[in-house]
């Protein structure tokens, strides 16, 4: 870094780099996030909400797609994250 800045701007951007980085919105979120997946997972918040859908739509034709559809939207509503939407909804939805 002197290489490219002379010694007091290299200092200045030393002290400032490392809190601009981990002041992110990214980095702030994503331990929320995580503390939000732990809670729906040990709720069982995506099985309930597949359970009820399974039972107002699984009696029709194509119930369980139905069913999975309408569950991941709601989760998916919830959750803001596609991929978790899908990985849940995968285990919750295959008949066992």
């Amino acid at each position: 870094m002197l290489t490219l800045f002379p010694f007091s701007a290299a200092m200045i951007k030393m002290a400032t780099v490392p809190f601009q980085i981990m002041s992110s919105y990214t980095l702030a979120v994503l331990p929320l996030f995580l503390l939000m997946a732990n809670v729906i997972l040990v709720a069982g918040f995506g099985e309930d909400l597949f359970k009820v859908a399974a039972k107002w739509l699984g009696h029709r034709r194509g119930g369980l797609a139905m069913a999975t559809i309408i569950a991941a939207s709601g989760f998916a509503a919830c959750t803001g994250s596609s991929l978790a939407t899908a990985a849940t909804m995968t285990l919750v939805a295959l008949p066992r």
